[in-house]
């Protein structure tokens, strides 16, 4: 299993996740499949928790269309995500989004990016893919 370097101050051995969700839906017909619920809670709530609860991350930043902020504040208090930073307004673009969560990050040595529609992701992913860039 992935281990912090406790050699190094806490901000520089961070890792921080930004989860991509300010996307168009356009191949869903205007669906947004990021509200679609999955064993009754919404799709993107799956994949935060995952983040959320790893002791691996230090801190998530949201990206989402500016009319689902809200909505994404709302889900981060009632699932009380204490490792939610920021909730950001992506881009044109799925990269202009990720620089937005870029820009939104804290001081992190490592960011993981996550499409928050792929919500089966567990612990054991965010951890092998720390080793493998190590």
């Amino acid at each position: 299993m992935f281990e912090q370097d406790s050699g190094k101050s806490s901000e520089k051995s961070s890792v921080g996740a930004i989860i991509v969700a300010a996307g168009q839906s356009i191949r869903m017909e205007g669906l947004d499949k990021i509200w679609t619920p999955l064993l009754g809670l919404p799709l993107i709530s799956h994949s935060v928790q995952v983040f959320d609860d790893s002791p691996l991350i230090s801190s998530i930043v949201l990206v989402m269309p500016s009319h689902n902020i809200d909505q994404g504040h709302y889900l981060v208090n009632a699932h009380r995500w204490t490792k939610v930073v920021d909730i950001c307004e992506g881009g044109e673009r799925r990269q202009d989004s990720v620089r937005h969560g870029l820009d939104s990050i804290l001081d992190t040595r490592w960011i993981m990016v996550h499409d928050g529609a792929r919500p089966c992701i567990d612990g054991q992913m965010i951890s092998n893919g720390l080793q493998k860039v190590m």
